[in-house]
Order: structure tokens, then sequence, then C-alpha cells
């Protein structure tokens, strides 16, 4: 059958201790030479939540990694993978899922993910629009991984889990400390005068958005286009995320780094789930101020909301809202997407 296998590859055991390491193989069985888009894969390590992992009882083990926000992928985000050849390349995944618990654990690759192009027909000019051409209608079949973690020594934690008890230490405050106002301002580390002045207000306009947001929310065509075919579940539980990333913004004291720490070639920002920091890459500053916000509003609905990224882009979020509302829901670009639409005059 022609198809792109996924197989991960894996111990029998490991140790509760120790990095949770594994090799990640695909291989392409469609009978031509193919492009395979590496965002969203293991492809490129886990950077991303790009794999589904369970325990012994079925239950799902949640993304725990960065959340990162980027745009305009040149050649190096693609794989190009001769007919018959394979690729394999090493994840390491207890730093982003917490399988660290005495446990047996299943793992395989997310195959929603996989985005296979004819090597014929690619277009890469495509993606730096942030339009998605169209893919292989190809089957993924995929292998999983069966291991069992031993306890034994300090529990190894995710980045996610690392990085919220560092800025724990870093950040805590006596309450008297806190102070009175109703708006926390952010604070920054790294960067220039100009760059506070330009982050703190993009801050402030996505304040502003998602208070306008919340004022004229509303079941209407936009809401459609963006989450999906109205229930009244899936609507409380938009407007609960708006809601909490307005708290967020308003309540709770972020600070933005500009120091390029998870920083890479293509990010505009990152952060990570229940973060109070937010890191700003290069392409953040190539913004306008409305665009700006867009995207700290994005990495926002990260960090107070837990939304998730399950796809980039106008396109495929828009195809996302008709065939996966559910998902839709819980997917930051599309939270973006809508406030742009709403806020962001055309």
């Amino acid at each position: 059958m022609k198809n792109i296998e996924c197989k991960i590859v894996s111990k029998k055991k490991y140790y509760s201790h120790q990095k949770i390491s594994m090799k990640f193989e695909i291989i392409n069985n469609t009978g031509q030479d193919v492009y395979i888009y590496k965002w969203g894969t293991p492809l490129e390590g886990i950077m991303t939540d790009c794999l589904t992992v369970k325990n012994s009882k079925g239950k799902k083990i949640e993304y725990d990694g960065l959340f990162i926000y980027r745009e305009k992928p040149d050649k190096k985000a693609f794989l190009f993978l001769k007919n018959g050849k394979k690729s394999i390349n090493e994840i390491e995944i207890s730093g982003a899922y917490n399988v660290s618990s005495g446990n047996k654990y299943s793992v395989e690759c997310n195959s929603r993910n996989i985005m296979v192009f004819s090597a014929v027909d690619m277009k890469i000019d495509d993606f730096k629009k942030r339009k998605m051409p169209s893919s292989l209608k190809t089957v993924i079949e995929n292998t999983p991984a069966v291991f069992e973690v031993v306890k034994k020594g300090k529990k190894k934690q995710t980045i996610g889990e690392n990085f919220r008890k560092e800025e724990k230490n870093k950040f805590a405050k006596k309450k008297s400390d806190r102070g009175l106002e109703s708006v926390k301002e952010p604070t920054f580390e790294g960067g220039t005068d100009e760059q506070h002045e330009i982050t703190l207000r993009a801050h402030r306009i996505a304040l502003d958005f998602c208070e306008n947001v919340l004022l004229n929310f509303a079941n209407d065509e936009l809401y459609n286009i963006w989450f999906g075919a109205h229930t009244d579940s899936r609507f409380q539980l938009v407007k609960s995320n708006f809601t909490k990333i307005k708290e967020g913004l308003e309540q709770t004291q972020f600070n933005y780094y500009m120091t390029g720490q998870n920083c890479i070639a293509g990010m505009v920002a990152v952060t990570y789930k229940g973060a109070t920091q937010i890191g700003l890459c290069d392409l953040f500053w190539e913004r306008s101020d409305e665009e700006r916000a867009a995207a700290l509003l994005h990495e926002h609905s990260h960090a107070s909301a837990w939304t998730l990224d399950y796809v980039y882009g106008s396109e495929s979020c828009e195809q996302l809202a008709i065939d996966r509302p559910d998902d839709a829901i819980k997917n930051a670009d599309n939270y973006e997407f809508y406030v742009e639409d709403t806020q962001i005059p055309a």
C-alpha cells in the first residue's frame, strides 16, 4: 500500500531520573519523491505537541513543553525524502511529556500533523505567505512504541515544570509588595528602552482587544469561521478562554524577556502553559503595533488559557474550524485570527 510510515522505536524499560529518548522513523512508500513539512512533527525533535502519549489506563499525557509561535517557513522547514527512503532522528520525550511516574506508556506520532507534498508540485513560497498548498492525499501508517518507566531517584521534570518552578522562585513577591493597582504592568528582561515601550504598547492593545471581544462576543459569521458550528458548550469555552486571557493581561504581572533564550530562526515568540514569562524573538519586531498585540494575545492564550498549537495559518485554521471545531476552540492561532478579523481594521 502506498503510504507514509511513521514509527517510534524505544527501549522496553527506562528509569524515571534519566532522559527518556527514542528514535522516530519516517518512511516514504508513496511511489514518488516528496517534501514533508517538519513543523509540528518529531522531525524537528519535540518542539511541539507532536506525539500521542498514553499510560496503561489509556489516559492521554498532556504536552508540557514550549509553545513556540513562528512564521515564514523556508526550505529548512521541509524534509526532502526520496521514494522508498527513510529518515531517522532521536527524540527526547521526557522534557515535554510527564512519563516519569512509574508506569507503562504507549507513544505514537500525531499523524494528523504530517503534511506531505509532491516534490514536483511543491512551492515553498506559498508557505512564506502562511498559505498552505494542497498536500497529497496519502495514508499515514503509525507504528507506536510501548515502554515502561521504573521509578528511580529524583523525578525527571518537564520543560514546563522546570520553568514554572524557576519563575516561581524568580518572581515571588510578598503580598505587601504586590500593590493595589487594578492593572499589573509587565516587566522586561533584556532588550532596549524602545523595545520595552513597543512591548508595553502591544500589551495594552492586547488587553483592549480582549475587552472589546468580550463586550461584543456573539454567535455570528466570524465566530463560525474561526471556531466552527455553534454549540453552547463550545461558545462558552471560547468566551471563558478570552476571559482568562483578559484576566492574565490585567491581573498577572508578566515578564517579557528579549534575551534570545529559546528563540530560533523564524520564531515570533515563545512561552509555556501556566507561564508568567513570554520570550520575544526577532520576527516580533517586524510587525505593526496591532499585529504585535495579536501575537501577544496568541502567547497569552497558551499561558493563561492553556490553548494548544494544532495548526498555523489562516487557511488551516479555517479548515480546522470546519472539520474539527472541538480542536479549533483550543487552537491559539484561531483566537489570534478571530481577534485580527474583529479588532484590526482591514
